[in-house]
């Protein structure tokens, strides 16, 4: 008996020793990440050689991913160089029949994470890209891609790293034979400043004063067209209601999770289930710090989010506040990073206005 207790004893230290491990905050520890996929032979491809030109703020980190059995995370580092990777791509999908011509990626975002939940786990990656044909000193739009890669599995550290190995190999390799539209070059100016370009091209972005009114798609609220007017009952940052009248006469309350927007005295608010948000014009995006769901159980196609943030922990929670961008092409909310505020909520306002 006293041999049997002695054995618990150890087992149950071993466990809270190797727990202390996890949770004791070493360096950041790197693992080199390669593009591997094998993709199909392309014959005749219109181009040889492909350049990168990377717009991400960290070139040297992809994210992080979980190995081993005690899920250590490690973070991803492109070895060779991702420029290099990209040379290789073009080099095992072409043959002696390819031309002579230039590619440009212009990367912006080529994220991993992981997260583990209910017994199972997720794995992100998140890919935004420019594909060019670069022709003397002008580049053509050939291609984009705006996406979040999703595996769900019991080990899903291979099937993530896999599946973005070959959506981004893909991607370059099956537009070898795309020659891009001719009849809008671009300078080298405009590549790296084509999502400020496009933004401002949105009523949103470029109208000193947002006409008032509630909103119901993103689409109405980028084209400044709101769907109806109310009554909104708004103290400071905060608003309690917001009524219309129906056209029978009647008084309604506009529930948050049926709007998408609403903009009052000429503040714009962005709408979630939880409540209303006050959006702000930041270094050329939209910005708010909101009650969102989190995306534990399902994110569906519904948000986006930042994978380097807090979003990703192990710990799961039904919503949280969030550090959150709009997505100026079709209005889905990048979670950054969550926000932890005390009880009090008017926290989250103070922190808000006085950044």
């Amino acid at each position: 008996m006293m041999k049997s207790r002695i054995i618990l004893l150890m087992i149950a230290f071993s466990c809270l020793f190797l727990n202390a491990q996890q949770t004791r905050p070493y360096p950041e520890i790197f693992r080199e990440f390669t593009l591997k996929y094998t993709p199909p032979l392309v014959s005749n491809s219109l181009f040889d050689k492909i350049k990168l030109l990377d717009l991400r703020g960290d070139t040297v980190r992809l994210g992080q991913c979980q190995f081993g059995l005690l899920n250590k995370k490690f973070t991803l580092t492109p070895k060779p160089f991702l420029s290099i990777q990209l040379a290789s791509i073009i080099s095992r999908a072409t043959n002696q029949s390819a031309k002579n011509g230039e590619l440009v990626l212009c990367l912006k975002k080529f994220m991993f994470a992981e997260r583990t939940a209910a017994f199972t786990e997720e794995g992100f990656c998140s890919f935004d890209a420019d594909l060019y044909r670069k022709t003397d000193s002008l580049y053509y739009l050939i291609q984009s891609i705006d996406t979040l890669i999703r595996v769900r599995s019991m080990d899903v550290t291979k099937g993530i790293i896999h599946r973005s190995d070959s959506v981004f190999t893909c991607f370059v390799t099956r537009n070898l034979l795309n020659e891009g539209n001719l009849n809008n070059p671009l300078s080298l100016k405009e590549v790296v400043s084509a999502d400020s370009i496009a933004k401002h091209k949105l009523k949103l972005y470029n109208t000193p004063n947002l006409v008032n009114g509630i909103y119901t798609t993103y689409e109405n609220f980028k084209n400044q067209t709101p769907d109806k007017s109310g009554i909104v009952e708004r103290k400071k940052d905060k608003i309690k209601s917001i009524k219309i009248t129906t056209d029978n006469g009647v008084e309604q309350m506009i529930k948050p999770q049926d709007i998408y927007a609403v903009v009052t005295d000429g503040i714009p608010f962005i709408a979630t289930e939880f409540g209303y948000y006050p959006l702000r014009l930041r270094n050329d995006d939209f910005v708010f710090i909101g009650k969102l769901p989190a995306p534990a159980i399902a994110t569906g196609a519904t948000f986006f989010f930042g994978l380097m943030g807090t979003l990703l922990s192990s710990d799961y929670k039904k919503s949280a506040y969030f550090y959150s961008v709009l997505n100026f092409r079709d209005g889905r909310f990048i979670r950054v990073r969550e926000i932890l505020f005390g009880k009090d909520e008017s926290e989250e306002s103070n922190w808000y206005y006085n950044q």
